[in-house]
């Protein structure tokens, strides 16, 4: 049962407020790649779109996570795991 409840453990988030911020970021991901599919075929389309989603979900997710914790908690961010690409 461990694993069901270790990355909401981490993210100091229910199953629902974990479910809503991930598809909140697969929206945001979708319209950066959709955005930057159409700029491959069309270049003066969507020149920043791209960019500026994934700073958006930069902010969001790594920037955002220490505005409300103590700042012994964001030392002891592993920020090797947050960046692997495994999950929000």
């Amino acid at each position: 049962m461990e694993y069901l409840t270790r990355h909401l453990n981490e993210a100091n988030e229910t199953y629902f407020e974990h479910f809503r911020h991930a598809m909140s970021f697969s929206g945001r991901m979708f319209i950066g790649a959709f955005a930057c599919a159409i700029h491959g075929l069309v270049p003066f389309v969507f020149e920043r779109t791209g960019s500026s989603q994934i700073a958006n979900l930069h902010e969001r997710m790594v920037v955002n996570r220490f505005r409300n914790k103590d700042s012994d908690d964001s030392r002891s961010y592993d920020f090797q795991h947050a960046s692997d690409g495994a999950g929000s």
